[in-house]
């Protein structure tokens, strides 16, 4: 048997193969339409079928694309809010700093501007940036920050990001490492151990951790803020005295 037989043989076969699987579909399909009181599957023709096709796929693209437009939309004051981060190693002893630097280039404040790390029951806060406004730091517009961060070891693992909230009241997170934004499932994965990224009961893991579930600020920290807030007042009436 020629070479050019063989390759005949072997696309008879594929041919069969093919009818044969194609008849068990078309089965299937007609004992479908049965359930429906229908006498057989009734498949249309090609030009329909691709019409039928491209109607579904430009409804997803429409879908897509106005998906994006409310996504841009509501980021964008989020967007405003420019950040830099910089790891720095110590040649000698081995030690970490985080050099951060923001910006709100956007026309509203940005507040709670804060930097966590992944910890044992949720995330831990290892700083604060911007500008004291009462009991809140904020970013006016405008405004320029910066902070330095020790380490207390490597970043590999720390899954450090930066939470702030817009003018809107939505509170963004961000990662240090990519500088993209964590969605509300991957936060709750990632920093709070949750199946699927649901919602974490937060009080029920730190205290399976042996930690406090709510700190709220004592009588002597708000004391000793209110204090700073008169001097930096009395500070300021300073200033504007005439010599």
């Amino acid at each position: 048997m020629s070479r050019t037989d063989k390759e005949v043989e072997v696309a008879v076969k594929r041919l069969r193969h093919f009818v044969f699987y194609a008849s068990d579909v078309q089965d299937l399909f007609d004992n479908w339409a049965k359930t429906f009181g229908y006498d057989y599957w009734q498949w249309g023709s090609f030009s329909e079928l691709l019409g039928a096709l491209g109607t579904i796929g430009a409804f997803l693209f429409g879908f897509w694309l106005r998906s994006r437009e409310i996504d841009e939309k509501r980021r964008r004051h989020a967007d405003a809010f420019i950040t830099h981060f910089i790891y720095v190693r110590h040649p000698f002893n081995d030690e970490w700093k985080l050099y951060i630097e923001a910006h709100n280039s956007g026309t509203h404040a940005v507040t709670e501007v804060t930097v966590f790390e992944r910890g044992k029951a949720g995330p831990d806060m290892i700083g604060v940036m911007g500008e004291r406004d009462g009991l809140r730091m904020k970013f006016a517009p405008r405004f320029e920050g910066r902070l330095t961060i020790d380490l207390d070891g490597p970043p590999d693992d720390k899954k450090l990001f930066i939470e702030f909230t817009d003018i809107a009241g939505r509170t963004w997170r961000r990662s240090v490492d990519s500088g993209t934004y964590i969605s509300r499932r991957r936060y709750n994965w990632t920093y709070w151990g949750t199946w699927f990224g649901t919602e974490p009961n937060k009080a029920k893991i730190r205290k399976r951790a042996g930690m406090q579930a709510f700190q709220p600020a004592s009588r002597d920290d708000l004391d000793r803020i209110a204090a700073l807030n008169k001097k930096e007042a009395e500070d300021d009436a300073k200033v504007g005295e005439p010599e």
